[in-house]
């Protein structure tokens, strides 16, 4: 059941895309580049090249050297940010806690996640 779900969250974040007319805003922490990264990446460019304006936002190349102070500093490293949102055109979002990675949409060859009930 929780692959199916997984797809389905991709399908929607893709249809939403492929949909957007003006605006499209991304915020995710992890974003790599296998399967599930390539693809949402490819509807973002078509979106571009269809005048919709795309703005992704990644919080750790802000960080710099601050980046560092992660390895000995836990309570820090439990405090970065966790925010993942997809919006279109500011009518649409899908919120939560899943990165753009196979291993987070049951992609890849294992599946790291599960839904809990």
């Amino acid at each position: 059941m929780s692959r199916v779900l997984s797809f389905c969250l991709a399908a929607l974040v893709v249809l939403l895309a492929a949909a957007a007319e003006k605006t499209l805003d991304a915020q995710y922490f992890i974003w790599n580049g296998d399967q599930v990264g390539c693809l949402l990446f490819e509807v973002l460019w078509k979106a571009t090249e269809r005048g919709v304006r795309v703005r992704l936002y990644n919080p750790l190349p802000h960080r710099g050297s601050r980046a560092l102070g992660y390895m000995t500093d836990f309570g820090r490293l439990n405090r970065r940010m966790h925010n993942k949102s997809f919006t279109v055109d500011n009518q649409a979002s899908v919120v939560g806690g899943r990165n753009i990675a196979n291993e987070y949409f049951g992609a890849g060859r294992q599946n790291y996640f599960a839904e809990i009930r």
